[in-house]
């Protein structure tokens, strides 16, 4: 899936249904009108500029967040300062039958924003993590909350709990209960209070915790056995989530056994 901003492109990458881009402005240059195949995010990350649009004419600056349907035309005229944007463009299918006249909580949306732009930096877990994070930001910005838990969220739990060591994907849970993914991934959070990412993540350090504890096996064993794609990724996971390596939490867990 192809992204074009303009400007230069510092990072491109594409990920599931979504393509991302990070483009630099120079300072006082332009975009003539234009528009977009697909419907994209646009957050500001640095900088500012005007854009012109059959909306009107807005400034849009730090921490803005644009939303602009497929086809939509506007032109850019970018501030001294220049700009630093991070885009989203999205497939068709996942803002099918939405209103996009109306966009959701923007604070929200932003936070979502750059925490996909520090997962993207970030290792092997990122494309899940994305993933999540997308039909997050799609689910905050075109729909209401969900009402009560529905009975599929038990489904969704017994797939991520018994097969959280294989590479699953929202989109793949969701076409197994026959729900669209954005559905599955904004309802999921909104019971469960996490996304099924942070949930699998969980799930997997559980079971590397078991493992360093009851057995001799080599980390690098461990790390495969619970999912996680290298010893590398393993480690930088395990010693976010739980504030001590591998080694050391098994080197602990030894001495308070023997104590």
């Amino acid at each position: 899936m192809e992204v074009s901003f303009g400007g230069t492109v510092i990072q491109r990458r594409s990920v599931g249904e979504a393509a991302f881009s990070e483009t630099r402005h120079d300072p006082l240059t332009h975009l003539a009108r234009h528009a977009h195949a697909r419907a994209s995010f646009c957050l500001v990350v640095d900088g500012s500029f005007r854009e012109h649009s059959a909306r009107g004419t807005n400034h849009h600056g730090r921490h803005d967040v644009i939303f602009r349907p497929a086809c939509a035309w506007h032109a850019d005229a970018f501030s001294e300062e220049g700009a630093r944007c991070f885009n989203i463009e999205i497939a068709e299918g996942l803002v099918a039958n939405v209103d996009v006249r109306r966009l959701g909580d923007r604070r929200t949306i932003e936070r979502l924003m750059r925490r996909i732009r520090g997962e993207l930096r970030r290792g092997a877990d990122a494309p899940l993590v994305v993933e999540g994070l997308l039909y997050q930001i799609i689910g905050e910005a075109f729909q209401r909350p969900a009402g009560k838990s529905p009975r599929w969220i038990d489904e969704v739990e017994r797939i991520v709990r018994t097969r959280f060591r294989e590479t699953l994907s929202v989109r793949a849970i969701a076409e197994e209960i026959g729900l669209h993914p954005v559905h599955v991934a904004r309802t999921f959070r909104e019971t469960r209070g996490l996304t099924i990412a942070d949930r699998i993540r969980a799930l997997r350090i559980a079971e590397a915790e078991r493992l360093l504890r009851d057995s001799a096996m080599p980390l690098a064993d461990v790390a495969l056995c619970a999912g996680f794609a290298d010893q590398s990724h393993f480690t930088k996971s395990f010693r976010r989530d739980l504030g001590v390596t591998p080694l050391r939490y098994r080197a602990q867990s030894r001495y308070h056994v023997r104590s």
